[in-house]
């Protein structure tokens, strides 16, 4: 087939509030035909993680393998993802950019999806990645660094760049006190600084959320600043519609941009 399309990999999450049905969702909100590789299987609630099977990798191969020759992969989308699958996405769709969120730990931190032998693994498999994004606690697991202020997450950011090899590094920080903010070191250097909005309450799937619209930003086209303005602009909607008592991100009718 000729048509473009994005590849979504990750873990599935019951609620849709992250992972490939999330991805689902907000590509089908913006008319982007998509396609779909999970790797896991999360039991949860919108606030908690209870458990976390991963696929055999065998058979997570098995869907890329089924895919690859048929579909014109421009850009694919990653989330939780062992090591070894990775390898695979990138000899199958050596062409196609990736955005991955490296998925390391649930939201809470109470629960781990990459032990640290998978954690040493991953990293010779980040050279030449599009765009990471992963949050302070996956930026400080990856980089060996400690992100305390804005100078530290610089210094983690350039890191990942040169010592890991990824071409453009998005560490967000919604956590970061007093003052949240998200930083974006691009390929010839140039850093941004967004300022992150204070969470009244822990909202349920963020990071895929800006991942998905994002990647959609670029899909269409849009260059990586733009794309992820627009992306931010998508989430902070969405935060505002979530409540205590039902944190999963949805669009607001007529929010596609």
């Amino acid at each position: 087939m000729n048509k473009k399309i994005i590849l979504s990999i990750g873990g599935w999450d019951p609620t849709a509030g992250a992972g490939v049905l999330l991805d689902s969702y907000l590509f089908s909100r913006f008319c982007i035909e998509a396609k779909y590789v999970l790797t896991g299987v999360t039991v949860q609630s919108p606030f908690e993680v209870m458990a976390y099977r991963p696929l055999r990798e065998s058979l997570v191969r098995a869907q890329i393998k089924a895919l690859a020759p048929h579909y014109r992969v421009t850009l694919i989308n990653i989330g939780l993802v062992s090591p070894g699958v990775l390898s695979r996405v990138r000899e199958a769709f050596h062409r196609a950019p990736i955005i991955f969120d490296p998925v390391l730990q649930s939201g809470s931190g109470r629960y781990t999806f990459l032990p640290p032998d998978k954690l040493r693994q991953l990293l010779p498999c980040l050279a030449g990645i599009y765009l990471l994004t992963p949050n302070l606690r996956e930026a400080e697991s990856l980089s060996g660094e400690k992100i305390g202020d804005l100078e530290s997450m610089k210094r983690c950011a350039r890191v990942l760049q040169r010592t890991m090899g990824v071409r453009n590094v998005l560490i967000t920080g919604g956590d970061l006190k007093p003052r949240p903010m998200d930083l974006l070191l691009e390929e010839k250097g140039r850093i941004t600084v967004f300022p992150s909005p204070v969470e009244e309450f822990r909202v349920h799937g963020t990071g895929s959320y800006l991942n998905a619209v994002l990647a959609a930003g670029i899909f269409r086209g849009m260059d990586l600043p733009g794309a992820l303005r627009n992306a931010k602009c998508c989430l902070e909607k969405a935060v505002r519609h979530a409540t205590p008592d039902h944190p999963v991100l949805r669009m607001a009718p007529g929010e596609e941009t």
